[in-house]
């Protein structure tokens, strides 16, 4: 399926005057809507991401796409597409910033979704974080505050980075400290309430501004989500060993877990000499095999503290606890200042699809000297890795050229089963003839890379365990001329069966229904996973909700005595039909003091079902017993339902029919 499964038969982005965000068909561009979400691009410096932008961005467990976002730099703003093309856009709440921010970095953030698919948002504070919650009608209100006592005077919090582990437990990586020097603590309500407390010093913390290329982020975490174990890549400290006048900057890429039971460090990768940049920028996630993986950007420099050249790097671990690196480029395309084409790599953001490939979203990295103020360095455009078949193949998805005059802060994407997503912050400088800057305007950019995928849908959220699964089918930019097969499969417990449904020819979308197995096991709420997959696509998957049935109206004594007088006989059929017909007359068949027992099949609900259920059951009584069933007074069970049945439905309407099954809560 690897080979087969490709970012776009055309392998052209979308890029950025719409939004992945807008309601749009196949076969609509992104700017050619009307209808669409709040139009970021549109909106020059008002837009600005929450914290460095990993971590803003995501794929909820339902299949939405959501993301965060700041509007006037304190409106701290969520919305969400869902895979049917409906978006949301909510004020979550008006944030008040502190130190460290820019143009493009608002106050740290974190969009995290539990395993129903519920957002939760966490925002930084100066000496902490507060989480926020979403209720059902879409309220937002703060849940709690968690905090640390600073160490040193104007210690504030740097970085913060949160993820979901297993059993919706949240974990948080925090720095604290000044511009050059800091700590890292580790925050998680895995016990059922918040704890905080440091794992390592030193960590760097304060956004590192060095020359232009300001936006680098070099502090990312994943979680395991099979043990719930937490990864953080970062850099220990910036270091600078310039004389005389000279800057020369160095520093290492690290990571440290607690996998083994306690927090250990490790150095990744370091310059081989004292002049050098490993750790200024990185990111981390967990490879299909459970290892760790970090993209990060390396650069080398001169004695005099000049770039060399720069790389983007990745670095997986193996099982020996040895890390194994390889460049993944050492070329910019087409965004070259003065110093050449030898620099890429700038502020990585990895991810590892469904199918197990890594993806590398980053910028260019631009060096020149100039006569009025020596070396100056510069990052822009968004191009995308992606590693299929042992083989790197890399795309610019978002094309700047001039690195004076354009920059890009903060490359970040999601991966969608028909789509990547690419989202950026763009600096657009104007200069005078002695090159100074005279004017900044930011804007948020957006492109959009088409893949042959399957999306999955469902038409209730919530379902009754009595009732089935309504899904949408539906495939995307493959070739149509042919039918495609579809295997749909759920988590476990094992609520349905897995079956196979065919997506005919000429045809994009099919509606399928799945019978529950086992509804009536079902004693609280259940989340299911329900997983599409089909040779040549990209999987999909999304969730449901299974709602136990209310059993309180089931004999489950003996389900087939309805009226409960402790015989089942052709009275039990009368009375459920009696009840039914209280009901479309507009009655209160519950009337009466002693319970009844009218959902003889315990699907909750009352139909004409529950009274063929008796009838069948007397049915098979007589048959096996070679007998005729007798009811109290003597009457066969055939010369009193015949006559039952014609007289209490025949007088049922078109419209009485629609509404025969009736709930009976």
């Amino acid at each position: 399926m690897d080979a087969q499964v490709v970012l776009s038969p055309e392998a052209e982005p979308i890029a950025a005057e719409g939004s992945a965000f807008e309601h749009r068909t196949e076969s609509e561009s992104v700017d050619d809507q009307s209808d669409s979400a709040t139009a970021l691009q549109t909106l020059t410096n008002r837009v600005s991401f929450a914290g460095e932008g990993i971590g803003t961005l995501r794929v909820s467990p339902t299949g939405d796409l959501g993301q965060l976002f700041y509007l006037d730099y304190d409106q701290l703003n969520y919305r969400y597409r869902s895979p049917t093309g409906e978006f949301v856009e909510e004020l979550i709440t008006e944030v008040e910033g502190y130190s460290w921010l820019s143009s493009t970095r608002g106050t740290p953030a974190q969009l995290l979704y539990r395993s129903d698919g519920s957002p939760i948002v966490l925002i930084a504070q100066e000496h902490g974080f507060l989480e926020y919650q979403r209720d059902a009608s879409g309220t937002w209100a703060q849940a709690s505050s968690v905090s640390y006592a600073p160490e040193i005077p104007f210690e504030l919090t740097g970085h913060l980075l949160a993820e979901v582990g297993p059993d919706d437990a949240i974990h948080v990586i925090v720095t604290a400290g000044d511009w050059y020097y800091g700590r890292m603590l580790y925050a998680t309500n895995q016990s059922g309430q918040w704890a905080i407390s440091e794992i390592v010093e030193p960590a760097a913390s304060g956004p590192y501004y060095h020359f232009e290329a300001l936006d680098s982020r070099y502090v990312s975490m994943a979680v395991d989500p099979s043990d719930g174990s937490v990864h953080v890549s970062f850099a220990p400290e910036f270091l600078d060993f310039g004389e005389g006048g000279f800057r020369r900057p160095w520093d290492q890429l690290a990571y440290v877990s607690n996998r083994s039971g306690t927090w250990t460090t490790e150095i990744v990768h370091q310059p081989r000499d004292d002049s050098g940049q490993s750790g200024l920028a990185s990111s981390i996630a967990i490879a299909p095999d459970g290892q760790p993986a970090i993209a990060s950007f390396f650069v080398d420099r001169y004695q005099t503290g000049s770039a060399v050249a720069s790389q983007l790097l990745f670095h997986r671990r193996n099982s020996d606890g040895n890390w194994i690196s390889e460049v993944v480029a050492d070329r910019a395309d087409g965004y070259v200042a003065g110093d050449g084409a030898k620099f890429t790599g700038f502020a990585p953001h990895l991810v590892f699809d469904a199918i197990g490939r890594p993806h590398i979203a980053f910028s260019d990295h631009a060096s020149e000297h100039f006569p009025q103020f020596g070396a100056e360095e510069f990052a822009g455009q968004i191009r995308h890795a992606v590693k299929q078949t042992g083989q790197w193949s890399i795309n610019t998805v978002f094309a700047q050229q001039n690195p004076l005059r354009s920059m890009m802060a903060f490359p970040t994407m999601a991966i969608l089963p028909h789509e990547v997503i690419f989202v950026g912050l763009q600096r657009i400088s104007e200069l005078d003839e002695n090159l100074f800057v005279t004017n900044i305007a930011y804007n948020y950019v957006e492109s959009i890379v088409p893949q042959t995928g399957l999306t999955i849908s469902v038409a209730e959220r919530s379902v009754s365990a009595s009732g089935a699964i309504e899904l949408v089918l539906r495939r995307h930019h493959g070739d149509f001329s042919l039918g495609t097969t579809v295997l749909v499969s759920g988590s476990d417990p094992p609520r349905i069966e897995s079956q196979t449904f065919e997506i005919p020819t000429g045809v994009d979308q099919i509606t399928v229904e799945l019978s529950i197995k086992d509804g009536t096991a079902i004693a609280t709420p259940e989340t299911l996973t329900l997983t599409a997959s089909a040779i040549g696509f990209y999987p999909a998957s999304t969730i449901v909700s299974i709602q136990p049935v209310d059993l309180k109206w089931h004999n489950t004594d003996q389900p087939h005595d309805a009226n409960r007088d402790q015989v089942v006989s052709p009275r039990d059929a009368l009375f459920i039909i009696n009840w039914i017909a209280t009901i479309l007359a507009g009655g209160d068949p519950n009337r009466e003091a002693v319970p009844r027992y009218p959902d003889v099949n315990a699907d909750g609900k009352v139909s004409p079902i529950d009274a063929l259920v008796v009838i069948n059951y007397l049915a098979r009584s007589e048959f096996d017993q070679g007998t005729e069933a007798e009811d109290g007074e003597g009457n066969s069970m055939r010369s009193v339902v015949a006559p039952m049945l014609g007289s209490r439905l025949s007088a049922t309407t078109e419209s009485d029919e629609a509404e025969e099954d009736r709930r009976l809560f």
